[in-house]
């Protein structure tokens, strides 16, 4: 395959190779969470999810040159320049494993006065949680070094080596943690068998690398040049980059801080879960990054069409999936984590549905404006938006509790989507045919009439005659959306995908 090319077969089948992904360890998840839950208790699960949330903010110590790698190896490649791409990656892996080691070392001198100051962490599991975070500092090379090498896949559309490294790792995150418990391991051995997969990932990704690049074997060089370029996008990326985690998990560590560990307990599953609705958007964000910039770097007329036909997908799919979510959440805890989550979690399982519903909306914008090397923009949002998440954080956990927490995520959803969708167009300039073109308008009118049917029939049904009822609206809603919004084009794609996976 000709991976010079970036088309619609292309995007397709890298996105669904990115869902499958993502999917896999979903699956995991749901059930490994309650034996880890039942083995390490609420708060150890609640100090568990903390170190799964910092091994995620390592990436602030990346400074978006992974982002930026990936951009400018795609630009390279739309421009026909691969000559240039060993430089790019030595450059990057070189910088990279200096700033993890800084990164290290802040780490572990912080650690003592996160552990005892910061997080309101049980006495009993202090030492436990001390050992475990100094584990997961000198795993920050690792972390980022993977990082960087994914973006270099990314770059060539190799999403199916980046899946089959993926898959499995993320997969054994939950299930490392489900069998260790049974073995009495505790927390600080869970989370080095978690850095162990990370290793293993990283060997992987250099022989991928390796194979998709030989090149970088013989052109052993780093340029300052290349790397004032990286930064010069990178230092956006960055910002965004440690900005971004914070709302991904500032509002866990007000939780943690303010009600303690169990309550953080309480918050995380649901989130886990509900977050997951997001696999589809980020499957369709992390093929489209590098396909932004390849198009941009040929001065592409498609990127209007690049972003309104994989929105209209994600409106299309994720509308009744939220739905359901939404109106069966009670069960749906009750029957994963049992009574005490289905009464303490309930109401907030279904404001995060909404939010990560919105969010996965904005996933389109927001690659087509790093992808389209404007990263300021988000960057300058993202500002903006932190002083007040940050406030609304720290006033609803501390009126309304996990739910409060749950609420604010939804209002700096809101706002953030609002603006990324007005600097989106203002950035490309929709034109009214290409949203006659993409049937935008028309899937959004659908969506709102079976949303509303959907909430009918939450007032009028109950028991079994809800779920059939429900079943049939949704049936009818994908018949109406196949004939009267996916077009000719879109059915082509799909029969081909699928032409191509029964070739296999």
């Amino acid at each position: 395959m000709n991976y010079d090319k970036v088309d619609s077969s292309l995007l397709a089948r890298n996105s669904v190779l990115n869902f499958v992904g993502q999917l896999i360890p979903l699956a995991f998840g749901i059930f490994a969470i309650p034996i880890i839950i039942k083995g390490l208790g609420i708060a150890g699960f609640g100090v568990l999810s903390l170190s799964w949330l910092l091994i995620g903010y390592f990436s602030i110590f990346d400074l978006g040159l992974s982002k930026a790698t990936t951009k400018s190896i795609s630009e390279s490649i739309g421009k026909g320049n691969t000559e240039s791409v060993p430089t790019i990656i030595w450059t990057t892996v070189a910088v990279q494993f200096l700033l993890a080691i800084i990164g290290m070392i802040l780490f572990v001198i912080a650690i003592p006065f996160l552990v005892n100051n910061v997080f309101k962490i049980p006495e009993s599991l202090l030492q436990e949680t001390t050992d475990a975070f100094y584990i997961m500092a000198y795993s920050l090379p690792i972390v980022l070094l993977s990082i960087n090498l994914r973006g270099v896949l990314e770059a060539y559309q190799r999403f199916d080596l980046i899946n089959y490294i993926k898959i499995p790792a993320s997969s054994l995150m939950f299930i490392l943690p489900a069998i260790a418990v049974g073995y009495h391991f505790g927390l600080a051995q869970i989370v080095a068998l978690l850095v162990a997969v990370r290793f293993l990932s990283l060997i992987v990704f250099v022989l991928f690398c390796i194979r998709n690049v030989p090149s970088i074997l013989k052109q052993v060089h780093i340029e300052l040049k290349v790397l004032r370029s990286l930064l010069n996008y990178g230092v956006w990326i960055t910002v965004s980059a440690v900005i971004g985690p914070v709302y991904n998990y500032i509002e866990r560590i007000f939780i943690v801080s303010i009600l303690g560990a169990k309550m953080l307990g309480l918050y995380s599953p649901p989130y886990e879960m509900i977050s997951r609705i997001t696999v589809f958007p980020n499957s369709l964000a992390m093929t489209l990054f590098p396909a932004f910039s390849h198009y941009e770097a040929n001065n592409s007329t498609k990127i209007d069409e690049l972003f309104l036909r994989p929105l209209k997908y994600l409106i299309v799919i994720l509308t009744p999936i939220s739905v359901i979510l939404y109106v069966y959440a009670g069960g749906i805890l009750n029957m994963w984590l049992g009574a005490e989550f289905a009464q303490n979690s309930m109401v907030v399982f279904q404001i995060l549905v909404v939010a990560f519903f919105l969010n996965s909306l904005a996933a389109i914008a927001y690659v087509s404006i790093q992808g389209l090397g404007r990263a300021d923009i988000k960057a300058k949002f993202d500002m903006f938006e932190v002083v007040i998440f940050v406030g609304l954080v720290w006033i609803f956990v501390k009126l309304m509790g996990i739910t409060g927490a749950a609420l604010a995520k939804l209002v700096i959803t809101i706002i953030d989507v609002s603006l990324l969708m007005y600097a989106s167009n203002k950035l490309i300039g929709f034109s009214k045919e290409s949203f006659y073109r993409s049937k935008i308008f028309r899937s959004l009118i659908i969506c709102l009439i079976y949303i509303l049917s959907a909430f009918v029939i939450v007032c009028f049904f109950n028991g079994t005659a809800r779920m059939i009822v429900m079943f049939i609206a949704v049936l009818i809603y994908s018949v109406i959306m196949w004939v009267m919004v996916i077009d000719d084009k879109d059915k082509g794609t799909i029969a081909g995908m699928v032409s191509k996976w029964r070739k296999r």
